[in-house]
C-alpha cells in the first residue's frame, strides 16, 4: 500500500526521511507529474497524533519546493498500479488544478471572542421590547405573540449581526490580499469567523502584515493566523479508484 500526500508538477527524483515516523517520502513519477507517496499500511491512516503530525510535516517540506495538489489526510492506494490508474481516469483535471494553483499558497485566519461579555453588551432589553410595541402598536394577541417570540430570540439575533458586522471588518481586507477566499462565520459559538485564503506567495508577506495591523485594531478578540499551507480549501476532485467505487476527496 502506498501512502498518497499530494500531486506535483515535477516527475524528477526527490525523496527524504521524515523524522516523526520514519518513512521515506518520495516522488513517484506518473505522465510527466508526480505523486508523493510513502510505503504504508492502514495503521498510518488512522487520526492518530502522530500519523498526523507526520502528514503536515511532510506537506510543509514539499510546499517549499513544489506547486502542490494535497490528498486528504489518510488516503491510501493500491501500489504504484494503483497511482497510474488515478492518472489515467484524472490526468486532465490534475493538470487543470495544477496550472490554477501554480505559484500560490493557503493560509487561514481564525478569529475567537468572548460570547459571554458580547452578551453583557446586548441592548437593554426594555428598550428592545418598548421599540417592537410601538411598532406592533401592541394589544392584540397576535401582536403580544410577536413579542414574546422576539424576546426569546432577540439576544441571540443580536449576538450573529454583531459577530457578522465584525467578521465582515476583518474578513473583506485579508480577502481583498487574496485571489480567492472563504469565510464562515460562527461554526462554533467561540469562533466568530474563519477564514481561508488562497495567496500567490509573493503576497504572504503583505498578508502577514495585514494580519497584524488588523490583530493590533481588535484587541478583544483573539486572532490565529496559520499557514503557509497547501490549498486544501480551494480544491476538490472526487475520485474513484478501482472496483469498489471510493471516492478520494483530493
Amino acid at each position: 500500500m502506498l501512502y498518497l500526500y499530494g500531486i506535483i508538477d515535477s516527475d524528477q527524483p526527490y525523496s527524504f526521511i521524515e523524522t516523526t515516523s520514519g518513512r521515506q517520502v518520495y516522488n513517484l513519477p506518473v505522465n510527466g507529474l508526480g505523486m508523493i507517496v510513502s510505503a504504508a499500511d492502514s495503521k498510518d491512516a488512522e487520526k492518530r497524533t502522530g500519523n498526523i503530525l507526520a502528514h503536515n510535516t511532510v506537506m510543509e517540506r514539499i510546499l517549499e519546493h513544489f506547486t502542490v495538489l494535497p490528498v486528504s489526510f489518510g488516503t491510501l492506494i493500491n501500489g504504484a498500479s494503483g497511482v497510474q490508474e488515478l492518472f489515467n481516469r484524472y490526468d486532465g483535471e490534475f493538470r487543470r488544478q495544477l496550472q490554477r494553483l501554480r505559484g500560490k499558497v493557503e493560509m487561514g485566519v481564525n478569529v475567537i471572542w468572548n460570547v459571554q461579555q458580547a452578551r453583557v453588551e446586548l441592548p437593554d432589553s426594555e428598550t428592545l421590547e418598548a421599540l417592537l410595541r410601538q411598532k406592533l402598536h401592541t394589544g392584540s394577541p397576535g401582536h403580544k405573540y410577536l413579542l414574546r417570540k422576539y424576546r426569546e430570540r432577540a439576544p441571540e439575533m443580536y449576538l450573529q449581526r454583531m459577530a457578522a458586522q465584525n467578521a465582515k471588518q476583518i474578513h473583506s481586507p485579508l480577502s481583498a490580499i487574496a485571489e480567492e477566499a472563504h469565510s464562515s462565520i460562527l461554526r462554533t459559538p467561540s469562533l466568530m469567523l474563519s477564514g481561508a485564503y488562497l495567496l500567490l506567495r509573493s503576497n504572504v508577506s503583505g498578508f502577514r502584515e495585514e494580519y497584524v495591523r488588523l490583530k493590533k485594531n481588535y484587541p478583544n478578540y483573539k486572532l490565529l493566523l496559520s499557514g503557509p499551507w497547501p490549498p486544501y480549501n480551494f480544491v476538490k476532485i472526487n475520485c474513484t479508484v478501482g472496483s469498489d467505487d471510493r471516492g478520494d476527496g483530493f
